[in-house]
């Protein structure tokens, strides 16, 4: 049996609506499918309904195609301008059926969720790249003008202070492509470590590591850092479990490597490299497991 509502909408004007709770299919109507509903019955247009609800036409149109749900306060205006309650909104159109709960909780939660994003935004979303790029710069401008300051007041010459200028030159490189959001960028900027440790091994005194030191060590950890990203990037399988492998690669690989390296392959290094690498990897495969576990359960 088809139930029909009357709402006036003025003096000359009233609409009519079914208060179907099935679509034409014979499933249950989506609220969407709901509003569209009752929109069409009332003879408006989604900018119509729009303006009376104070939102845009393209929220209307999200709302009836499903794309997005609107919230509380949308759900209580929509309820009162078509005369319904937000059980017959939500639920199942019986009005003898207790309201629904358990949809409004959600629907309360997604609200305070998208409160918080929204503030996170205003705080920090609005923050340009260029800002906080200039930011960090000043900064690092302070940290090396304060080395440089109290060498030059000690020794009235730069000594020491040439490691800590060349370290944070080193490190505003690799940085600053962050600030933009670009990682292959900054990946391409470490290979400025190369260059930094030749004028570190020139400006130490004593006899030279570079060639046997410092640029293999270098070698290693760029090559690592591209390995990771390219994992990362390209591979199809969980986050934790890409985690574990760049875990287990650090522990089983790059350390012994930097270990032979430096001369230093005692059995007991080895060893705890080796158990360290395997320990966190499992820790993260076990979390990476319980949790497409319980994806796979929610499904």
């Amino acid at each position: 049996m088809r139930v029909f509502k009357v709402r006036m909408v003025d003096s000359n004007r009233c609409i009519c609506y079914d208060a179907l709770t099935k679509n034409e299919r014979g499933q249950t109507m989506s609220i969407g499918e709901k509003i569209q509903q009752f929109r069409k019955a009332g003879g408006l247009s989604q900018e119509q309904l729009a303006d009376s609800l104070n939102v845009s036409r393209q929220a209307v149109s999200k709302w009836e195609t499903d794309q997005s749900s609107p919230d509380i306060e949308n759900i209580l205006a929509i309820s009162k301008f078509f005369s319904i309650t937000t059980d017959e909104l939500l639920g199942n159109g019986n009005t003898n059926s207790p309201p629904d709960s358990t949809h409004l909780l959600a629907e309360t939660k997604k609200r305070i969720f998208s409160d918080v994003r929204r503030i996170g935004r205003l705080l920090f979303g609005s923050i340009d790249g260029k800002i906080l790029l200039i930011i960090f710069s000043l900064l690092c401008f302070i940290a090396a003008g304060t080395c440089a300051i109290v060498n030059f007041a000690i020794n009235r010459q730069i000594t020491w202070a040439a490691y800590p200028l060349i370290s944070i030159a080193l490190g505003w490189v690799v940085a600053a492509p962050l600030f933009f959001k670009k990682l292959i960028a900054s990946l391409c900027a470490l290979t400025a470590t190369v260059p930094y440790l030749y004028c570190m091994d020139k400006l130490t005194p004593g006899p030279d590591w570079f060639g046997k030191l410092g640029l293999p060590i270098a070698l290693v950890g760029i090559v690592f850092s591209w390995a990771a990203y390219l994992l990362f990037r390209f591979a199809k399988i969980n986050a934790w479990y890409k985690t574990a492998i760049v875990l287990l690669a650090a522990g089983v690989v790059v350390n012994p490597a930097i270990d032979y390296i430096v001369g230093e392959t005692s059995a007991l290094n080895l060893s705890i490299s080796i158990f360290s690498g395997l320990f966190m990897s499992a820790i993260f495969c076990i979390i990476g497991y319980i949790r497409n576990k319980a994806k796979s359960g929610a499904k």
